[in-house]
């Protein structure tokens, strides 16, 4: 349902116009060219004020430069010199100004302390309280040095309270313990990588030469030439899957092959037949 216009326009024009949810109440309403008739006219007479930095210096008003004293007319209203060169030797002279250069522009302000040390003047810049290094004191101190012995193998060391063995291969040896322990008392099956190393020592003594040599150096996955820097032992029946380290159960493989075999794979049907 469409509606109907009910208002008129409040600029003058004698259009009617439709109100809605949020319009003006009516004798407030008005059109769109007589919203910008209006906005036009306000902004025309809107009393124009100079700047504060334009009625300090002044728009076009020639000054005179700080340093070489010539006169110039400035491009921007916090400018103090004629040129960059000038600029630069003002810079200068407030850098080596203590306290701080101060003027009637005062436009370079420079955050000068002193240090807490020495008593030197210095630019303390992002918090800084100290001028250099030296003058920094030490926040850390080192921790005291005690006699201790190993708790895994009883040699005797120095060190901070918070060293607890001689050695990183003490270290490892005493997490490696502590977490077997704790897998067994939780009822966890050891690593993969620690039933391979029981599996091993309990099966036959045999070298990777001797398989290579038995094999004809041929890889057994891709029938190519097998040298010494790339070849590996491959089981056919994986220790994962209850293999075991006989030497009917090995065959010589490319490391790269062994890879991507992984625990599956045609090497098994050597033992069909």
């Amino acid at each position: 349902m469409s509606r109907k216009p009910d208002a008129l326009c409040a600029g003058g024009c004698g259009k009617m116009l439709v109100g809605g949810k949020g319009a003006l109440p009516r004798g407030e309403r008005m059109c769109r060219d007589c919203r910008r008739h209006r906005r036009q006219i306000l902004q025309d007479n809107k009393p124009r004020t100079k700047s504060s930095t334009s009625e300090h210096f002044g728009s076009n008003s020639e000054r005179q430069c700080e340093i070489c004293g010539s006169q110039y007319r400035p491009s921007y209203g916090l400018q103090r010199t004629c040129s960059r060169q000038c600029g630069v030797q003002l810079r200068r002279l407030v850098t080596k100004s203590f306290p701080s250069l101060t003027t009637e522009h005062d436009a370079v302000v420079v955050p000068y302390k002193r240090c807490l040390t020495c008593d030197d003047w210095f630019v303390g810049h992002n918090g800084r309280k100290y001028c250099s290094d030296d003058c920094r004191p030490v926040v850390y101190e080192p921790a005291p040095q005690s006699e201790m012995s190993c708790p895994e193998c009883g040699v005797p060391f120095s060190g901070t309270p918070r060293r607890r063995f001689c050695s990183r291969a003490c270290c490892k040896r005493a997490t490696e313990r502590t977490r077997r322990h704790r897998n067994r008392a939780n009822g966890k099956q050891p690593r993969n990588r620690q039933r391979r190393r029981a599996v091993v020592s309990s099966g036959e003594n045999f070298t990777t030469l001797e398989i290579a040599e038995r094999d004809n150096w041929r890889c057994h996955l891709c029938r190519k030439k097998v040298t010494r820097n790339n070849w590996s032992i491959d089981h056919l029946v994986p220790i994962a899957a209850g293999g075991e380290h006989v030497r009917s159960n090995v065959a010589i493989a490319h490391h790269l092959c062994n890879s991507l075999r992984r625990d599956v794979g045609p090497a098994q049907l050597r033992l069909v037949g």
